[in-house]
């Protein structure tokens, strides 16, 4: 059985998320019932626990078209417009 690659934000962006796009990331993930697994990290700017995702949750999470309608942020996702419970531009 083959693993899809888990990525963490920092790992699939190449900088820091910050905590409100990784917050919007995670409660997507959550919305879509996909699977995440936690690592612990330490280093010198970061100590702590970080959610790790499949890569292909994060590039259609990234890729697809955003539509943004009274100040929310929508995404199509799976077949239909998922309105995420944070704003935000990315």
């Amino acid at each position: 059985m083959c693993m899809e690659e888990m990525l963490s934000l920092y790992d699939y962006l190449g900088k820091a998320a910050g905590r409100e796009l990784g917050a919007a990331v995670n409660e997507f993930a959550k919305l879509n019932k996909t699977p995440v697994t936690i690592k612990e990290v330490s280093n010198p700017k970061y100590k702590g626990k970080i959610m790790m995702y499949p890569k292909s949750f994060l590039d259609e999470y990234f890729n697809n078209t955003k539509l943004i309608r009274q100040k929310k942020q929508y995404y199509y996702f799976r077949g239909e417009w998922i309105l995420l419970p944070y704003y935000f531009i990315y």
